[in-house]
């Protein structure tokens, strides 16, 4: 099992728990950002996310989203995500929408945070609505 790693002169190598030092091909290694600050790249996926808590302020850029079991706060300024939702007039619970999100984690203090954003919406995926039911006394 490996207990160490070393870069000198261009060459990795790993250490074992005896000392030993073992080089590994650049064949078999990549090169990986840095991370000695806590950040790495940004990196971008498709998904859905669902609606959770939204505004109809067109200054707002976060909006509240369900997203992978958890609540996340995602910037939406940069897509049009806000303008369709004032567009349609209404938003409703369970509405969702298929997007490019761009993920960036930051480190803080010693715990990493996920930071979202909206880069482009692909698909509104609207929720079925309920019809308004006459009331009658």
């Amino acid at each position: 099992m490996s207990s160490g790693s070393g870069y000198l002169d261009g060459n990795v190598s790993f250490t074992n728990e005896d000392g030993e030092s073992f080089p590994v091909e650049k064949g078999f290694s990549y090169d990986m950002p840095s991370i000695s600050d806590g950040s790495l790249p940004p990196q971008r996926i498709i998904g859905r996310i669902i609606v959770y808590q939204t505004t109809f302020d067109t200054k707002t850029k976060k909006w509240k989203f369900k997203y992978n079991n958890s609540l996340e706060s995602m910037d939406v300024s940069e897509c049009e995500i806000s303008s369709l939702v004032i567009e349609r007039g209404f938003i409703s619970v369970n509405d969702s929408f298929k997007v490019e999100l761009e993920i960036t984690e930051k480190k803080r203090g010693n715990l990493y945070r996920n930071t979202y954003k909206v880069i482009k919406l692909i698909q509104p995926i609207w929720a079925p609505r309920q019809h308004k039911m006459p009331l009658n006394d």
